[in-house]
């Protein structure tokens, strides 16, 4: 089954991307890109047992209140 992607534009923290780009460096074997990367986080953030929608308003919580 074809996978269809979609591009998305957003912006990101400076320091998430260096976290990003370590993370890429770090799997120099494997070849990722920083799409990749999102994309993975992503999906892992979307099958989880907790529901997308709770989990996304307690981290949106947290960031605003500078906890993450």
């Amino acid at each position: 089954m074809k996978v269809v992607k979609i591009k998305v534009g957003f912006a990101i923290d400076e320091e998430i991307i260096k976290e990003f780009d370590s993370a890429a460096e770090s799997s120099r074997d494997l070849q990722t890109s920083r799409s990749e990367l999102v994309n993975a986080i992503l999906a892992a953030f979307f099958n989880s047992q907790e529901r997308p929608v709770e989990k996304a308003r307690k981290l949106l919580i947290m960031r605003r209140k500078k906890l993450i």
